[in-house]
């Protein structure tokens, strides 16, 4: 069940955001939810297209076939893996090219080979005589992979057991049988296993396909594709270097190094969707299991998911990483076993793990939940399957609603915070704020309606004046100089983004624009909030001072030393200021020293975050600025500026700073008024 979108703020996470959820206890009453996080699958193809630059990633659409996913990866380029004939009508109605698709199964029903061959669909995969003869039969145009058996030392699940002709042994028989039936064999396709912990097999299962290869042109085959399957780790916290390491070196040595021109995919699932969904859910129920003595041996938990839904591919691969709660960090740990909320005796998440001792309607955060288990999930006994929230950032939230897809509308209905809209282009401003309109219109947001008239107005006085001349860059790297006006009817007309680059060049002393396409617009925005995020990080290393004196320090000690953190501060330094402790009545001594400080830099600086840790007492000094920005950043609810209302105020118990929350942690998360899960 989808239940909207919540836009991700580029200083925040979705990590950050479980973590809020579950300390302020947001799901009670509520239900489990999975937040899916789009950009996570963003920077998972970018890696994939960094790593293996020459193997191109169809994914495999039975890991996840969430609306959200397939139309992102759409955008970006991918192909598509699919399995069945009802997964070919999804792909193909989302506007892919027959040609992007294999429909790798290789016990494909007939109706799906007649919809396949009406569709153009033409590569499927084949293992069998009796396939080969279906095929012949049904769909003699059709495009041939022949699916080996190589199997991973250590898999999940070793799919040789199911899909495969020994390639030693059947191999070459199969090839003489399509040659026989006037077939097209055009490559061969193996897949290692599910959640493959062996990374040199692809070195050697690629080697295994090429002799395959060699004994198809010595039959007259002109073989040029090939599959080298799926089975790549998915979590963020599993290596993926290994594999690229084999599978590269297989195929420098067996395909670059003979010349050989060769096409080469990949099926990949897990990898581009595990790590992408975060499931929460709550504590229902908790009991015990005790020895003779009555200590307690084991805790078990009964929580508001389970097999049936968000853990139902829960194998070996998938142990639940626990990862917040609101248990104390320093409570002991306990064996624990975890239970779904369905009444079968089966319906077991986790066994014999690990744990704080929880509270019923505790949150726990499960991370690495996108593979499969979103796509098996069917409500068993009776229970709705897990609300879904879709979390993306401006950069991708733009690239959907603006860029080369189909899937717009959808996206246009993102509960965003609309002043956190990048501003591309004017034509781009324009077609999101119609858009932003007429959602803020059903929705009953007055600001947008009035930000959104504004906008409009300007856009009519602009056009009463004559357009500004700008330099504008094609994609061919070719310069002209045009009006503004012009650039964006050019921009319109061939489908791409006008993208300012600077608002003054040097030499022609006008703006300077840039048309790109809606992925070269998507990487630039990610480069560019890496570095915007290292330039912070290097500000703040650089513009700290740290200072550490004694409760014991002399009077004129102390006043030099005042006298140096004005001198910083009005140098706009942050000063981190650490009193120590040193005997009986180091406490009133801190405090007093902290208090000298106020009271002399008050006129340059504020103090913020005073706290005692061991025998110390901590607390930074903020220029008058930077101060008065983090007194309004860290404002309440009720006393912050109109802005931060606008960002943090919900409705009845929404809020979890109602209750006293941590304002700090909701810095950068934005959602609607109507709540964040409502």
């Amino acid at each position: 069940m989808d239940a909207g979108y919540i836009l991700i703020d580029e200083n925040s996470s979705v990590e950050k955001l479980s973590k809020v959820i579950a300390q302020h206890g947001m799901l009670q009453g509520r239900g489990p939810v999975n937040l899916l996080n789009l950009d996570d699958v963003v920077q998972k193809h970018h890696n994939w297209r960094q790593k293996l630059p020459s193997v191109v990633p169809f994914y495999a659409v039975k890991c996840n076939n969430h609306p959200a996913i397939l139309q992102l990866l759409v955008a970006l380029g991918c192909g598509f893996d699919c399995a069945s004939q009802c997964e070919l009508q999804t792909i193909l109605g989302l506007g892919v090219a027959p040609e992007k698709i294999i429909y790798a199964n290789p016990a494909k029903t007939k109706d799906s080979i007649l919809y396949a061959r009406k569709m153009g669909v033409r590569r499927m995969t084949f293992d069998s005589v009796d396939e080969l003869g279906k095929i012949a039969q049904l769909y003699p145009e059709a495009e041939l992979v022949l699916r080996i058996r190589y199997d991973a030392r250590e898999a999940v699940l070793p799919l040789g057991r199911k899909f495969g002709c020994d390639p030693d042994r059947e191999a070459l028989p199969l090839l003489r049988c399509a040659k026989r039936h006037q077939l097209s064999v055009i490559g061969v396709s193996f897949h290692v296993g599910c959640g493959s912990r062996d990374a040199e097999c692809y070195y050697w299962a690629i080697r295994k396909a090429i002799e395959i290869f060699d004994s198809a042109s010595e039959l007259g085959m002109q073989m040029h594709l090939l599959d080298i399957g799926g089975g790549y780790p998915g979590g963020n916290d599993r290596i993926f270097d290994d594999h690229v390491h084999f599978i590269n070196k297989a195929l420098s040595e067996q395909i670059v190094q003979q010349r050989r021109n060769i096409e080469v995919i990949a099926e990949p699932g897990r990898y581009c969707v595990e790590s992408a969904v975060t499931a929460l859910v709550n504590v229902l129920a908790k009991s015990y299991d005790r020895n003779d003595a009555g200590e307690i041996v084991r805790v078990r938990y009964y929580l508001d998911d389970g097999l049936y839904d968000s853990f139902d591919w829960c194998d070996e691969l998938a142990i639940p990483e626990v990862q917040e709660h609101r248990s104390s960090d320093s409570s002991p740990l306990v064996p624990s076993v975890l239970y779904g909320r369905t009444m079968c005796d089966n319906d077991i998440i986790a066994k014999e793990i690990l744990l704080p001792e929880h509270e019923v309607d505790d949150c726990l955060v499960f991370p690495n939940r996108g593979a499969y288990g979103m796509a098996l999930g069917r409500g068993y006994n009776g229970f709705s399957t897990p609300l879904i929230k879709i979390c993306l950032t401006r950069a991708t939230l733009d690239y959907l609603c603006f860029g080369p897809c189909v899937y717009q509308a959808a996206f246009t209905r993102a509960t965003i915070v609309r002043s956190c809209l990048p501003t591309v282009s004017l034509s781009d401003a324009a077609r999101f704020s119609t858009k932003a309109t007429k959602l803020d219109g059903a929705g009953g947001n007055e600001s947008g309606r009035k930000g959104a008239g504004a906008e409009s107005s300007g856009s009519g006085a602009r056009k009463a004046k004559t357009s500004p001349k700008v330099t504008l860059i094609g994609q061919d790297e070719s310069i002209s100089i045009v009006n503004l006006e012009e650039a964006t009817k050019i921009s319109n007309r061939r489908n791409l983004k006008l993208v300012k680059v600077s608002d003054l060049d040097s030499k022609t002393q006008r703006p300077v624009y840039r048309l790109m396409t809606g992925a070269e617009y998507l990487t630039e925005e990610l480069k560019r909030r890496e570095e915007k995020k290292k330039s912070k990080q290097d500000a703040a290393v650089k513009g700290d001072k740290l200072l550490t004196i004694s409760a014991r320090i002399a009077e004129h000690d102390l006043t030099s030393k005042i006298q140096n953190v004005q001198k910083w501060l009005t140098k706009s330094y942050e000063v981190r200021v650490v009193v120590t402790g040193d005997g009986a009545g180091s406490k009133a001594k801190q405090e007093d020293i902290a208090q000298r400080f106020e009271t002399n830099v008050k006129e340059c600086g504020k103090i913020v975050q005073k706290r005692a840790r061991d025998n110390d007492l901590r607390f930074n000094i903020l220029p008058v600025a930077a101060g008065s920005a983090a007194s309004s950043a860290n404002a309440t609810p009720g006393t912050g500026t109109g802005k931060q209302k606008a960002l943090l105020e919900t409705k009845g118990t929404n809020n979890p700073l109602a209750g006293g929350g941590d304002a700090q942690a909701l810095r950068g998360i934005h959602y609607q008024a109507s709540g964040l899960l409502a």
